[in-house]
């Protein structure tokens, strides 16, 4: 209960943007694993790399696309959270130097988090290409043997 309470604090002095960034980390987690046990379930599948359909890899691909996106807005939402802490900085300088520290939290927190998020999801999409390509490769070669098998037999 601890861990979740120091957590909150945490987000709590990222200010408005929190929000979207956990949406964010939330949402790349999700369609990393989604894209993850789709991968395994068709790399594993003994009917040589599982039914290849159209529609199954089109939400795949769905799945990777919007990892990229969110590994490229992520870092511009920590951005913007970067400039709306520097001018609570700013416009607090004449102030106590409480407004300065949370100024500077906000601006720290929210760019780390849209970092770990971006580098999360962008290492996840890559993974996801190269596996997809991989089972491509292994479908296409064990569609050849089976027509090479078929040859040979008449």
């Amino acid at each position: 209960m601890e861990l979740f309470y120091g957590a909150k604090e945490y987000f709590d002095g990222a200010g408005f943007l929190a929000y979207p960034l956990l949406t964010a980390a939330f949402l790349s987690f999700y369609l990393a694993f989604y894209s993850a046990i789709f991968l395994w379930e068709k790399y594993k599948s003994p009917k040589g790399g599982g039914a290849c359909d159209f529609d199954s890899f089109s939400k795949l691909s769905a799945a990777v696309k919007m990892l990229g996106v969110l590994a490229f807005t992520a870092p511009l939402l920590g951005l913007l959270g970067t400039v709306s802490g520097m001018v609570e900085v700013f416009s607090g300088m004449n102030a106590d130097s409480g407004g300065l520290m949370r100024g500077v939290a906000r601006a720290l927190i929210t760019t780390q988090v849209g970092l770990c998020v971006a580098v999360f999801a962008l290492t996840a999409k890559f993974l996801c290409v190269i596996f997809a390509r991989r089972l491509k490769t292994k479908h296409f070669i064990e569609a050849k043997a089976k027509a090479g098998e078929g040859i040979g037999d008449e």
